[in-house]
């Protein structure tokens, strides 16, 4: 069975990882990864956390100290459900902007509209490696007087323009995870450009946990090694079939915990950054497999723009109809594989989240056809030529 996502992480990487998080000096190993991402990415101040969504939480209390005048956070209307639970972690609300079909990015026209003298920032987002229209989106910024924090949780490698993702707006978060572009043992990264945010974001995460020293990881390491090995094709099946585990469910839970990246989540961080770019360039290549192969197949297989570089963390392909994709879906999973549905629902139509909403009743047409008619295909390193083929015959057979 084909997982939707996810990389290889060697156990020799893990054994060293978790040597290096017992005898190497904590804030030694911090400021080093910091100075790696600061030449890689651009951001000359970084702020590691356990989570992406506790990076993104972070630095939205951090713009409320500073705009405390501000308490709504533009978000699109479909993207993964921890972005408004970040954002009501963080005692804010969430007000929503209709996507672009072409980028499912924030749609510039729409998010002129949405804005008013109560948001406090816009978090547009590069969903599935897919480049927004970020240029744009920070251009209304900017008149307007908004702050940007980039959410690059999908994005890592991206490049906008020439500029790499991580370089637009106050801020921007990355998150390493299994289905993230560095398959890491979880953590969230905050790039800032700016003295003062990066200060006050430090002094909150140290308000958050205290005087407690930093986690060596244990929890993590576990993880790491179950994900090792289990997350090849051969042995896939056996966690998906565990349904407790809920591997790959959209949930909105705004209850987690914030703190330190641990000392183990920072090694492993270390070891696989320079996997990154080979990574990505076998995502792109069987991304064109497959956009070759759904040729003459009436999809739409979304594309960067010219100018832009994705990082392919998925092929995400809109079907004629709705119909279709749940047919599609059910077939590509007895066969195991590896597509998915992307989110379920559009933020608008999350029960949970109502309450949270600025404006609970108004309707988001391009986010609700989007969630209606959107799959994504697996790109890892595991999809083989035939898996293009067999996934490709499935789509031509069900869309006709």
């Amino acid at each position: 069975m084909l997982p939707p996502a996810g990389g290889p992480i060697s156990f020799r990487s893990i054994f060293a990882s978790v040597r290096h998080s017992v005898t190497a000096a904590t804030t030694e190993q911090s400021d080093a990864l910091c100075r790696r991402l600061t030449a890689g990415i651009g951001p000359p101040h970084w702020i590691l956390t356990n989570s992406g969504r506790s990076a993104l939480s972070l630095v939205l209390m951090a713009l409320h100290r500073q705009r405390p005048q501000c308490d709504e956070v533009v978000v699109p209307a479909y993207t993964s459900y921890s972005v408004p639970a970040a954002v009501v972690r963080a005692g804010l609300r969430v007000r929503l902007c209709d996507i672009e079909p072409q980028t499912l990015g924030l749609d510039p026209n729409a998010l002129a509209r949405t804005l008013s003298a109560r948001t406090l920032c816009i978090v547009p987002h590069h969903l599935f490696g897919l480049p927004c229209r970020i240029h744009e989106i920070c251009e209304i910024a900017d008149v307007s007087g908004i702050p940007v924090v980039e959410d690059a949780a999908q994005g890592l490698g991206i490049q906008c323009g020439g500029r790499n993702a991580g370089m637009f707006g106050a801020a921007s978060v990355f998150s390493i995870s299994r289905g993230k572009n560095i398959p890491g043992a979880g953590g969230g990264l905050i790039g800032l450009h700016d003295t003062g945010l990066s200060e006050v974001c430090r002094a909150l995460l140290h308000k958050e946990t205290g005087n407690s020293a930093q986690a060596i990881g244990l929890k993590g390491m576990i993880e790491a090694l179950l994900m090792a090995w289990f997350i090849r094709p051969s042995r896939y099946w056996l966690p998906a079939s565990l349904s407790f585990l809920q591997l790959g469910a959209s949930r909105f839970d705004p209850t987690f915990s914030m703190s330190p990246m641990t000392r183990f989540q920072q090694a492993l961080l270390g070891h696989l950054l320079p996997t990154a770019q080979t990574l990505q360039g076998g995502r792109r290549s069987r991304a064109i497999r497959f956009r070759e192969a759904l040729r003459g197949v009436p999809v739409e297989a979304l594309w960067p723009r010219e100018g832009d570089t994705g990082v392919y963390l998925r092929l995400p392909v809109l079907l004629p109809a709705h119909g279709m994709k749940v047919r599609l879906l059910k077939e590509l999973t007895r066969r195991g594989l590896g597509s998915t549905e992307g989110y379920p629902l559009p933020l608008s139509r999350v029960s949970p989240l109502r309450s949270f909403l600025s404006e609970p009743d108004v309707g988001f047409p391009v986010a609700d056809t989007v969630s209606q008619r959107l799959i994504t295909l697996p790109t890892h390193v595991w999809v083989t030529d035939h898996d293009v083929e067999d996934i490709a015959e499935v789509v031509a057979q069900c869309v006709s």
